[in-house]
């Protein structure tokens, strides 16, 4: 039974370090903690560059990233530190994936795990180890390294590297911590890997799956091996050009399906309850279809025969007649032009 592992996720206050190995490239995710920005470093390797659009593919292990997956950065070949995009993780797995908008020199591409088997000779690198460290697979999760040496902190994410006969080397899984008794190295199974990327990228013809090299074991007589296998790596697959597909006449209409389930009894409403509902909901939604002031409209007009009437009124006279109807006499009669004011004389009303 394994002990305590450890994982190589390298985390200080301070700037990110300068890559060690051609094939590794550094990872840097900041974030909080403690109210301060710590540094998470790791490594990671790209399995693939595209011509067409200058992209850059890579794999790291999850814990790499998941501190903050939208502020993951990479420094490439020159020294730049830049920004990486689509970074997916791996629901159950520590692996991930990513891409930047630039191509990279160094690229590895991911080995056939037909190929390896128990006790396959490998070197692995990262971050910080300065010299490839050889060892040898024990299973599909661990190998063990040569003398003891094992991987420190910012080497996960880093490559096992498998070689093959003819000099090519391919990525046969990534570090992902030791364990602290023993000194066995823990890794990601290239065809993890693989798999995920597959269910990732699909059939794109400019995904890391085609960048899977194809292994070839030298034969003789009746097919006994001989030598160590070669690895053969395939060329990207050409951009095929869009399929145009043409819409033929419609087919005749099919029979008509089952009656469907009778519904739930509903309640009949008047039309007041209609009237009170939709009133209501004008209410609530008052604001939302009040639409904007519109301008001020035009001075209003009168017709010419009304306004004329109008005016005719205006400048009439005004007669006032004050009777006494008792004795049927008058007691005062004038006229006043437009605007004038109306006086009444009591005194004349009472014969003084």
């Amino acid at each position: 039974m394994k002990n305590a592992l450890i994982l190589l996720l390298l985390a200080i206050p301070s700037c990110c370090q300068e890559t060690c190995q051609a094939q590794v490239y550094p990872v840097c995710v900041p974030y909080r903690e403690a109210g301060r920005v710590i540094e998470g470093h790791g490594s990671a390797v790209c399995v693939l560059t595209t011509r067409g659009d200058g992209h850059s593919f890579f794999v790291t292990v999850k814990h790499n990233v998941t501190d903050d997956p939208k502020n993951v950065w990479l420094k490439d070949d020159s020294g730049e530190w830049i920004r990486a995009e689509d970074v997916r993780l791996h629901p159950t797995e520590d692996i991930a994936t990513f891409r930047i908008s630039r191509r990279v020199r160094a690229q590895l591409p991911l080995a056939s795990s037909s190929t390896m088997v128990d006790q396959t000779p490998v070197v692995f690198t990262g971050l910080k180890t300065q010299q490839p460290v050889n060892g040898n697979l024990v299973d599909t999760e661990w190998l063990k390294a040569e003398g003891g040496k094992h991987p420190v902190p910012g080497d996960s994410g880093g490559p096992v590297i498998i070689q093959y006969g003819n000099g090519k080397q391919a990525v046969a899984g990534l570090i992902v911590g030791y364990e602290t008794i023993s000194k066995d190295v823990r890794y990601v199974h290239c065809r993890r890997i693989v798999e995920f990327i597959k269910t990732q990228y699909g059939s794109c013809p400019t995904c890391p799956e085609y960048v899977r090299p194809i292994v070839r074991q030298p034969m003789i007589g009746i097919g006994l091996p001989v030598g160590p296998p070669e690895i053969l790596i395939p060329r990207e697959r050409p951009q095929q050009p869009p399929q145009t597909v043409t819409n033929g006449p419609p087919g005749p209409q099919g029979p008509a399906g089952p009656p469907g389930r009778d519904g739930i009894d509903g309640q009949s409403v008047d039309p007041a309850q209609v009237e009170a509902i939709v009133v209501r909901w004008l209410e609530q939604n008052r604001d939302q279809l009040r639409g904007e002031r519109g301008p001020a409209g035009e001075s209003g007009s009168l017709p010419p025969d009304v306004e004329s009437r109008l005016t005719e009124l205006e400048n009439r006279k005004l007669r006032i007649m004050i009777v006494d109807g008792a004795k049927g006499t008058v007691l005062d009669d004038e006229q006043y032009s437009a605007g004038e004011p109306v006086v009444f004389d009591l005194r004349r009303f009472r014969g003084e």
